[in-house]
């Protein structure tokens, strides 16, 4: 059997994961996070389809602006993208999934890292069991 050379793009959604990275994070580095709270208000808590090509009568031109619409074309034409539902929220936990086990390994306790990165108790034990591949995130 012969191997097959790549000759298709990468989806961004594929390289996220690798990277343990959702799409809608990366997405939050390039656009402005005001156009990303009107993208919130009128898609949150879904998948939206990102056009291939942009039209400036769009859904995403019309709410965000031309520029920023190709700007998230750029990276996630073709694709869905997930929008969350509170932007700055879902950063803020994308932070806390990097850094619990990082101060969990500098030995801090459950309620340590908590104060340090102004989160819950039962957030740091959810984000623990998950890093442990554990389904219950209670202490």
């Amino acid at each position: 059997m012969v191997a097959q050379p790549f000759s298709g793009r990468v989806s961004v959604e594929a390289q996220a994961r690798e990277l343990n990275e959702p799409a809608w994070a990366r997405l939050a580095q390039i656009i402005d996070i005001k156009l990303l709270e009107k993208l919130a208000l009128k898609l949150g808590g879904t998948r939206v389809y990102v056009p291939k090509n942009v039209c400036e009568d769009g859904e995403f031109a019309q709410l965000l602006g031309v520029n920023a619409a190709r700007q998230i074309n750029a990276l996630f034409g073709g694709e869905r993208i997930y929008v969350p539902r509170n932007w700055k929220s879902s950063i803020q936990k994308l932070h806390w999934k990097s850094q619990v086990p990082r101060l969990r390994a500098k030995h801090f306790s459950v309620a340590r890292i908590a104060r340090t990165l102004g989160c819950s108790e039962r957030q740091v034990y959810k984000i623990i069991a998950k890093a442990n591949g554990n389904c219950s995130p209670d202490p």
